[in-house]
This record gives structure tokens, sequence and C-alpha cells, in this order.
């Protein structure tokens, strides 16, 4: 069957089952995102390590923290500064991140925010932006690339928006 306004039955469908593959890679883009926060508070720190690739980046803008490769980055997770932040009440929020897939990479941007337990209640420690690179593995898709930027007077969080 063919409708000239719609094309054939076999184009309609690798057009949808090309939509239903976007929708279902942002959703995994999503989900990664959204598997940080609770890996890294409950110092799950190999299950937030796997976010990224065996040769990924978290770039932090601060050479103390920056990490180059999967062990690096689980070992900032596994710092005592980050076990005592989780001890005390920390909660690593994210924003749903903007997405742009183009084939096998992908790149998302949203804000992060940090909250900090104290005797008033929670407070935001730090506002800042990440800007997230990924490239579709075996596994999945995987963090290539994190770049995190404080929003504050030193221009760098907005320049990455």
């Amino acid at each position: 069957m063919v409708d000239s306004k719609l094309g054939s039955t076999e184009e309609r469908m690798a057009q949808l089952e090309s939509r239903l593959a976007h929708v279902e890679d942002q959703l995994a883009l999503y989900q990664s995102v959204s598997a940080y926060g609770p890996a890294v508070d409950s110092l799950q720190s190999q299950m937030a390590a796997e976010l990224w690739t065996e040769d990924g980046v978290y770039d932090i803008g601060d050479p103390q923290f920056d990490a180059e490769g999967r062990e690096a980055i689980q070992a900032l997770f596994d710092a005592d500064y980050h076990r005592e932040l989780v001890a005390s009440g920390c909660a690593h929020m994210m924003t749903l991140p903007h997405i742009k897939i183009v084939g096998n990479r992908a790149l998302g941007l949203g804000y992060h925010r940090l909250f900090t337990a104290d005797k008033e209640g929670y407070q935001l420690l730090r506002l800042s932006v990440s800007r997230w690179e990924w490239t579709r593995t075996a596994e999945g898709w995987k963090t290539t690339r994190r770049v995190h930027r404080l929003l504050n007077d030193d221009d760098a969080g907005r320049l990455l928006l």
C-alpha cells in the first residue's frame, strides 16, 4: 500500500524504527545522567565510574580533582574528602540535560547542584554546568568526557553553556 503523502509501508516502518531508536538512545543517556548522583551519594564508586569509558575524562576544572581514566575517576569517588562529604549528608542533583545525538556520539548540557546538610537543613554548596560527551559502545552509551564548571563570577560556567 502506498500513500503518496506518507510513503510506502517499508519507508514508514524505517522512519518509525529510526525515530524509536533515537528515543531509546535519549532515554539511555537520561538514565546515565540520573544514575550519577545516587551512585556517588551512596558510595557506589565502581557503579559511578562505570558511567565512563575506560579512558574517559572527568574535567572538574581543578587539577587537584581532574581525572583521566576510569580508575582515576573511581579514585575521586573513593577519596576521603568525598566519603566525608557523603557521611555529613549530601545530594548531587542533576537537571535533565539538553541532548544532541549524532550517530554514535552525543552531547548533553545541564546543571549540577550539590546540596550539603547542616544544622538548618540542606544548603546549596555548588551550582555548576555539566557538559557530558558520550559515545556508543558495545556496553551501551558511556561518558567519554564530562566538563564541570561552577556558575560564579569567573564566567567559566556561562561560557560552557
